[in-house]
């Protein structure tokens, strides 16, 4: 899919690919059971994007409020700017997340069972901070970030 603006776009699949880019819409529920999902270039106020074994990119893209879910499967946000709420959760997979321009407003919780939380924000003052957790703020807090993964290796820059 490509160069689409939209107000509502709702997705399931079963397994194979799903490529979007240069598209807006207002909300987006996007469902796979088996086939990964890359998205670029996009502009989405709400999301939700629930996988049971895939992967998951997303890059130079808008979001307002998004939730990203996969039960196996890594997850790979780039270049992202700022955003309300951000939830990203794996039971078993990878999470990174880079950010275009560093976010001055922000609350997160980011958290591994692997012990390998590896978090690079400017300005961020944890109250907890150890190789599994880091729980903060920069800022006041006002936006969240909440990324969870019961088993993979997290990185937040």
């Amino acid at each position: 899919m490509e160069a689409v603006s939209i107000s509502a776009l709702s997705l399931n699949n079963q397994s194979g690919y799903v490529t979007m880019s240069d598209f807006t819409a207002e909300s987006a529920k996007i469902k796979s059971l088996s086939g990964d999902i890359k998205i670029t270039d996009a502009s989405c106020t709400d999301s939700n994007i629930n996988t049971e074994s895939a992967y998951v990119t997303m890059k130079n893209t808008v979001i307002g409020k998004t939730a990203v879910s996969t039960d196996s499967g890594e997850v790979n946000i780039s270049n992202i700017n700022s955003y309300d709420s951000l939830s990203v959760e794996t039971g078993s997979g990878d999470i990174s997340l880079s950010h275009e321009t560093m976010p001055d407003n922000l609350s997160c919780h980011i958290s591994s069972g692997s012990d390998d939380v590896t978090v690079q924000l400017k300005n961020a003052e944890f109250s907890t901070d150890t190789d599994g957790c880091k729980d903060g703020s920069i800022g006041k807090g006002e936006n969240s970030l909440s990324i969870m993964s019961n088993s993979g290796t997290v990185i937040v820059k």
